[in-house]
């Protein structure tokens, strides 16, 4: 009887979470026609990527980001100091966002047309999934052994 009654929440918390699953990917489709992600499609990313993250600002604003690999991000810091003239921290972002936004392809001709705070946030989702903590937040998940 025991068994029983600890076996009923998990299948209840399973179902909830592929019924959330499903309701996204359902929204996807008809906020955004076929052109959206599918569930296969994400998959495909992870497989890739390892990790995707799903970024909604808005009803008519999604996101889905992968992080920036070290290489990458090398790279972009490079030509973001060889760049002279533009604000190098401004560069950077844009780069970044650039690379790493999966969808909708999003590109820095696209940046001026977006509300002001869009693409920090899209970026700031992208640092976080490629492990760019502040040092407070990293010294609250450090234990000593």
């Amino acid at each position: 009887m025991t068994e029983d009654i600890q076996t009923v929440p998990e299948q209840t918390e399973e179902k909830t979470e592929e019924q959330a699953r499903a309701e996204m990917y359902k929204y996807l489709k008809e906020s955004f026609g076929d052109n959206a992600p599918t569930e296969e499609t994400v998959a495909n990313w992870k497989a890739r990527h390892r990790r995707v993250r799903l970024l909604p600002l808005s009803d008519e604003e999604v996101y889905f980001v992968r992080p920036i690999k070290r290489n990458e991000y090398k790279a972009l810091l490079k030509s973001a100091q060889a760049g002279g003239g533009e604000d190098v921290e401004t560069f950077l972002r844009e780069s970044i966002v650039s690379k790493c936004v999966l969808w909708p392809m999003m590109d820095t001709a696209q940046f001026s047309d977006s509300l002001g705070g869009t693409v920090d946030a899209v970026y700031q989702v992208i640092m976080d999934a490629s492990n760019f903590v502040s040092q407070e937040a990293l010294f609250t998940v450090v234990r000593e052994l």
